[in-house]
C-alpha cells in the first residue's frame, strides 16, 4: 500500500508553479498579483487563457452563432 496522497489530496503548498510574467491579466481581466492564490497556476487546467477569454478561439472553423435569446 502506498503512502503518497492521492492527487486530491495533494497539499496545495507542493503544487507545481510557474513564474507570473509581467503584464498578467486575471480571467476577470485585472492586473495578476504574484501573491494570490493560485498564481503561477493554470486554471481550468489543461486551456489557454485565451482560450478562456474568447471560447471562439479553441474552435476557429465553427459556423458563427445565431444568438436569439
Amino acid at each position: 500500500m502506498s503512502t503518497k496522497p492521492h492527487s486530491h489530496q495533494d497539499d496545495a503548498a507542493d503544487a507545481e508553479r510557474k513564474p507570473v510574467p509581467p503584464g498578467e491579466r486575471t480571467l476577470s481581466d485585472r492586473p495578476a498579483d504574484p501573491n494570490r492564490t493560485g498564481a503561477g497556476r493554470q486554471f481550468p487546467p489543461g486551456m489557454d487563457p485565451k482560450d478562456v477569454w474568447d471560447p471562439g478561439r479553441a474552435t476557429p472553423d465553427a459556423p458563427p452563432v445565431d444568438n436569439r435569446s
